[in-house]
């Protein structure tokens, strides 16, 4: 994944399989360091390639964004951002939440990392219940110094302003 603004990847088309998935671990005083003082950093989860739900009792899901102070990420865990279906329980099919987890490269979360959130250290976290250890959802996610693109069109990538030549 090539976004001019990214800090760091924490996933790059990553499987989930039954049971919890953590993402590589970011430093985050490193990335403010780099996008200067009082500037936000920005998070971006999205579907690599999309969810198979078979019915709502298969697969179900949960995200979590946990800060600490230490590296190994076991000295004063904190989840800042948890994504779940509304009532606080986990996605299933029938939850409106589910839609970007059905559909490749859409956006799962994109917002600015809580001001609260300035431990040092930080990853993603993502629980398959219900599943059968098979990948059945593959993810991105970065750390980036501005908002992501809001579709891949808007990717420099595939916008340009050099024109072909003759």
């Amino acid at each position: 994944m090539l976004i001019e603004n990214d800090l760091g990847e924490f996933w790059d088309g990553t499987a989930l399989t039954a049971g919890t998935t953590a993402s590589e671990i970011l430093d985050l005083a490193q990335a403010r360091h780099q996008v200067g003082v009082g500037n936000e950093l920005w998070l971006w989860l999205r579907t690599n390639v999309a969810a198979h739900f078979t019915d709502e009792t298969t697969e179900s899901y949960l995200f979590a964004f946990i800060v600490d102070t230490a590296e190994a990420m076991a000295t004063t865990p904190r989840a800042v951002i948890v994504i779940a279906d509304h009532d606080g329980s986990a996605i299933v099919t029938a939850d409106a939440e589910s839609t970007p987890l059905k559909t490749a490269g859409k956006t799962i979360f994109a917002g600015t990392l809580p001001y609260n959130a300035n431990w040092r250290y930080g990853k993603w976290v993502a629980i398959l219940a219900n599943g059968t250890g098979t990948a059945s959802i593959t993810l991105d996610a970065c750390l980036l110094a501005g908002p992501p693109p809001a579709n891949a069109a808007d990717s420099q990538i595939y916008v340009s302003n050099i024109t072909v030549p003759s």
